[in-house]
């Protein structure tokens, strides 16, 4: 029975870090576009940081965070979904 509410429970927290992530970029690239302006947002310039470049502000540290919990609900799901197939 608790194994059953804990896979649940994984899932629905990596579901629900799943969405604030998507909400978390979407506003960190708003913020980094208005500090850049809009040009030099849509033509970063062409190195190793250009994917992750509008992620450097509080928005962006708000994205490895949440990172960090879907990680731990997949974890918490896979595991409790394990102990419930092997019965032990």
């Amino acid at each position: 029975m608790l194994a059953s509410l804990l896979v649940g429970l994984g899932v629905v927290l990596a579901m629900a870090a799943h969405l604030a992530i998507k909400v978390a970029e979407r506003r960190a690239r708003k913020a980094y576009e208005e500090l850049v302006g809009e040009e030099t947002a849509a033509n970063p310039p062409d190195d190793v940081w250009k994917d992750v470049r509008s992620l450097a502000g509080s928005w962006g540290c708000l994205v490895t965070t949440l990172e960090f919990v879907r990680g731990i609900g997949v974890v918490l799901a896979l595991g409790a979904g394990l102990y419930l197939l092997t019965g032990r």
